[in-house]
């Protein structure tokens, strides 16, 4: 099935072979991927190069689609470079290393079993749940539209809510009751995480 989209632009405006302004697509992933080379060795500076480069390609390509599946087919698109490989914002950077941190929690927290879901009354708990609960309308609605945009916003609404129960919520150094709760909602939500990350054609890494 093929789905039409508006235009890209950039930020300074729609390209123009007068102006020069055009950007062919090899061009533009090998950009991202020098960008993000940079980025994964001031992290890592232990990672090998096949490691790196991996990582590096995977944040790429996941930035260069996330761009355009995260607007409406019937809006233009703005592919600003910055912001596709933002940390921070709506980005798949920011969902990847959310992935990558809710993964990194849950190898220490090991295996969940026989949860009590009454342990979790915060309200950022309440609030993660419901979001979850609402992913197959989305889902179904972004299959009835054919627009992937509204997964694309779900999921970072996700991570924005992944962001406060992490600062607010502890998940390690809690009682047996508290934990195991805290622990299922953490694997549930990453779980729902990559499912999205999968629909939308974001690679999950594991760490990055």
């Amino acid at each position: 099935m093929h789905i039409g989209y508006e235009f890209v632009t950039l930020p300074e405006g729609a390209m123009s072979s007068r102006t020069g302004t055009i950007i062919r697509h090899r061009d533009l992933r090998d950009n991202l991927i020098a960008r993000a080379t940079e980025e994964v060795v001031a992290r890592h500076p232990d990672w090998d190069t096949e490691q790196v480069r991996d990582v590096a390609t995977q944040i790429a390509l996941g930035a260069m689609k996330f761009v355009m599946v995260s607007v409406g087919s019937n809006q233009k698109i703005v592919f600003d470079m910055d912001k596709a490989l933002a940390l921070h914002g709506m980005s798949s950077v920011a969902l990847q290393y959310a992935g990558a941190r809710m993964t990194a929690i849950l190898e220490k927290v090991g295996s969940v079993d026989e949860v009590d879901w009454s342990a979790l009354d915060s309200a950022i708990e309440k609030q993660i749940m419901m979001h979850l609960v609402w992913y197959p309308h989305v889902l179904a609605q972004g299959a009835q539209d054919k627009d992937p945009s509204g997964v694309a916003r779900w999921a970072y609404e996700l991570v924005q809510l992944f962001g406060n129960f992490y600062e607010t919520q502890y998940v390690i150094d809690q009682d047996g009751r508290v934990h195991t709760a805290r622990a299922a909602l953490l694997q549930s939500t990453l779980q729902a995480l990559q499912a999205a990350l999968g629909i939308l054609g974001i690679p999950y890494l594991r760490q990055m």
